[in-house]
């Protein structure tokens, strides 16, 4: 009967997961299946807004039920600096210009933060990689199908993209940016699982995931997939090395980093180049301009309210006119840069502190545990890091890189039984 009644709780907990999952991708499908722009709190963002709130019930109770509520009560007050942000876009509905839109907007950056916490609270890293696994299987297979068999939904045939691979998304810039994050996650496996037969499943979601990149034509999604893969072969040297490794050699390998940046700077159009891009980013650096220069001096401080600005129809074709693009901007096309738009420069300061504190907790973590999974979590960040460089993937188009981040945040995060953070334990 117990092994039944776990099988059951075990079955409704990845099924509020799946759920979740699908509703932190829900704005970023493609327009022909469920792709929405509400106008206000209406009746679809009120079914979307009610089954966030049975999510986070619902791992609420497998918390308390898992008796793991005082852990993650724990966490919450480490990272309290999350609080505040989310504090922040909540009452940013009093000054938004659109109050319905971020009501609804809100209701998701909530519920996203709990699957977050709830994923970084109760499971370990091989745990999280088989959550993020199987949320990867499932849109690799969905994406590949629906761009086969509905090529007229699964692809852009319109210029400048002619033909480039969107999948299940709305854009093919988010399924190259979000098929670079599950590729990590099947080579993770694959590099983590000594079973042959596991290791071939995870082998094939990887090559699957890194066509879908390729067959975006996302230049976005080729560099954060080249640099995710640089960052993994560092992972594997350094715990190959770290044992023989002293001061000097630390020093030396900066200095080298350091001027491979420089290089990497002074030949950026030589580089993008490779990829048919220029240093302007396709017009992004102008676009940027025209919203740090026109658009956030009207509302510095406090910003224009979280998520609101980018609904209205109104200021994406005047975005559109002044930037001379031959489609409408949507979105600011990197994460930081939104942030902005929507909370102000107190915001993104409050935001950038929350974003260093996770890579801080990451780090230490990774460097106490001293396992090639324990960089999992650091990886996620960089991940999100170079993802937003050139496409907002925080909260504009999703929220399931919010989700990913907040699980690293609090994966990280110390364990009350010790009073400490990982690192620390680990080292005294």
């Amino acid at each position: 009967m117990k092994s039944t009644t776990s099988l059951q709780y075990r079955f409704l907990t990845g099924a509020l997961l799946i759920l979740a999952v699908f509703l932190s991708l829900w704005r970023s499908f493609t327009p022909t299946i469920v792709r929405i722009r509400e106008t206000s709190f209406d009746l679809n963002a009120t079914i979307v807004a009610c089954l966030w709130c049975l999510v986070v019930i619902g791992l609420g109770y497998s918390l308390w039920a898992a008796q793991l509520f005082h852990t993650m009560l724990f966490r919450i007050r480490k990272n309290w600096l999350l609080i505040v942000f989310l504090a922040l876009a909540s009452v940013s509905i009093a000054w938004s210009i659109a109050p319905g839109i971020t009501v609804y907007r809100v209701f998701a950056l909530l519920g996203s933060t709990c699957v977050g916490i709830y994923l970084g609270s109760t499971k370990d890293e091989n745990k999280l990689l088989d959550v993020l696994f199987w949320a990867g299987v499932i849109i690799v297979i969905l994406s590949f199908a629906l761009a086969i068999m509905m090529p007229f939904a699964g692809r852009m045939f319109f210029p400048p993209y002619n033909g480039a691979w969107r999948g299940l998304f709305w854009h093919k810039n988010e399924l190259g940016s979000i098929m670079s994050l599950f590729a990590l996650i099947f080579l993770f496996r694959a590099l983590r699982n000594f079973k042959v037969s596991l290791v071939i499943l995870d082998s094939i979601f990887y090559v699957l995931s890194v066509g879908l990149v390729y067959l975006s034509r996302s230049v976005a999604g080729y560099i954060t997939l080249i640099f995710l893969h640089v960052a993994v072969i560092i992972v594997i040297i350094w715990l190959r090395l770290q044992s023989k490794l002293r001061r000097v050699h630390y020093f030396l390998i900066s200095i080298g980093g350091g001027i491979v940046a420089l290089l990497i700077y002074f030949n950026l159009d030589r580089i993008l180049g490779v990829f048919n891009r220029s240093s302007d980013l396709t017009g992004r650096v102008q676009l940027w301009q025209y919203l740090l220069h026109d658009v956030v001096k009207e509302s510095p401080i406090f910003g224009h309210g979280f998520g609101a600005l980018w609904y209205l129809d109104s200021f994406r074709t005047q975005v559109q006119k002044v930037v001379g693009w031959t489609y409408q901007v949507v979105i600011g096309d990197n994460g930081f840069m939104d942030i902005l738009l929507h909370l102000g420069w107190v915001g993104l300061s409050i935001f950038s502190l929350v974003f260093f504190l996770m890579f801080y907790r990451a780090i230490r973590y990774a460097l106490s545990q001293r396992t090639f999974v324990s960089f999992l979590p650091l990886l996620i960040l960089i991940y999100s890091l170079i993802g937003n460089i050139s496409f907002s993937l925080f909260f504009e188009t999703e929220t399931f890189v919010w989700i990913c981040m907040v699980a690293a945040l609090f994966l990280a995060t110390g364990d009350p039984r010790q009073g400490v953070t990982p690192a620390l334990h680990k080292v005294t």
